[in-house]
């Protein structure tokens, strides 16, 4: 039973619908997987989508201001994020989120988080 404050519980959304909606952008149809568990006294957020294809509707890409809004609220709270590109040769990923070109090859891309569990409610 994880106790989490109101701000970390609201970020924890916050994270997972940003993510989803990322995944829709740039990989509709692909397998999302979304896991959420304490390590070491912290929350961890994982949003990892497989395979799919971007959206070829321009209105639908996506600025990436919702990553780095996003990674504003972790970081504030004491957390990390790190979004990006994973493909079969290993990890892209970075520690300021930018928006991948539909056209990038990749096999998977992850949004992970860990947030402090302390705080107040």
């Amino acid at each position: 039973n994880m106790e989490l404050s109101i701000a970390t519980d609201q970020a924890v959304g916050r994270v997972v619908q940003e993510a989803l909606a990322n995944s829709v952008r740039h990989s509709s149809g692909s397998e999302v997987d979304v896991w959420l568990g304490e390590i070491e006294s912290e929350l961890h957020i994982e949003v990892i989508s497989r395979g799919g294809s971007a959206l070829a509707s321009l209105d639908l890409s996506g600025s990436g201001m919702g990553l780095d809004l996003l990674a504003e609220r972790v970081r504030a709270l004491g957390g990390t994020l790190v979004a990006g590109a994973e493909n079969a040769s290993g990890l892209e990923m970075s520690e300021s989120p930018k928006p991948v070109s539909p056209s990038v090859s990749r096999d998977t891309w992850a949004v992970r988080v860990k947030l402090p569990m302390g705080g107040k409610s």
